[in-house]
């Protein structure tokens, strides 16, 4: 026996294809358990971007000074006092209070 006449396959029993997933319309009770869970989605993310949105307000705003010593000795220094007193001597102020020690011994 030859190769080109070798015998055929069996023909499928049907021509029509074949279909794993019928597409439905979904019955009246699926469709509203999906509606009410869109709409529970679509509010959590309304929620979840107003609370983005009071987070970012907050902490734009300005805030209490926690150190009210630091506060205080900053608000006796106007920034020109502080620049004058800086290209005058290439150091901080004397009042100012250093963020390293020794930072005034700079010569």
């Amino acid at each position: 026996m030859k190769l080109h006449e070798s015998p055929k396959p069996a023909p499928p029993k049907s021509k029509r294809p074949v279909r794993f997933w019928t597409p439905t319309r979904p019955a009246a009770d699926q469709q509203a358990k999906f509606d009410a869970l869109k709409a529970e989605i679509q509010s959590l993310e309304q929620q979840e971007a107003r609370q983005a949105f009071i987070d970012e307000a907050e902490r734009r705003t300005a805030g209490e000074p926690v150190d009210h010593r630091q506060a205080e000795l900053e608000s006796r220094v106007t920034l020109t006092e502080a620049i004058m007193a800086k290209s005058r001597t290439g150091r901080r102020l004397a009042h100012w209070p250093s963020s390293t020690p020794n930072s005034n011994a700079r010569g």
